[in-house]
């Protein structure tokens, strides 16, 4: 796992590469004190920059709380992050997509994200 701050996922020198090169991530945004979204993509940085720059209660709450959430945490993980064996799952592509929504799923459960609230 790493960590980065919400504005450098943003930044728009970044690719949509995760910067471990991650296949796949699962990622969570929080405040100082609150985890607010948790999410899976194989490109996290673009999606997190989707979320700000649609109409989503994610985004539009991280555009009216800046500057502030630019300095919002990232959380990265890669699906090895995590003790599910991957064997579970199998190797394929849409077992891969299926271990990382098992992991999302278990990560709204425990942290209860206010804009995960569809999701819990």
């Amino acid at each position: 796992m790493i960590t980065i701050l919400l504005g450098d996922a943003l930044a728009p020198g970044h690719t949509n590469e995760d910067p471990q090169g991650f296949d796949y991530c699962i990622y969570v945004v929080r405040s100082e004190d609150d985890v607010l979204y948790v999410g899976e993509s194989y490109s996290p940085r673009e999606r997190i920059r989707q979320h700000v720059y649609t109409h989503t209660e994610i985004g539009m709450w991280i555009r009216g709380n800046r500057p502030e959430s630019l300095e919002w945490m990232v959380d990265l993980y890669s699906l090895g992050d995590f003790r599910i064996p991957v064997k579970r799952f199998g190797d394929s592509p849409r077992a891969f997509k299926n271990h990382a929504r098992a992991i999302e799923r278990q990560l709204i459960e425990k942290y209860a994200p206010i804009f995960n609230a569809g999701l819990r």
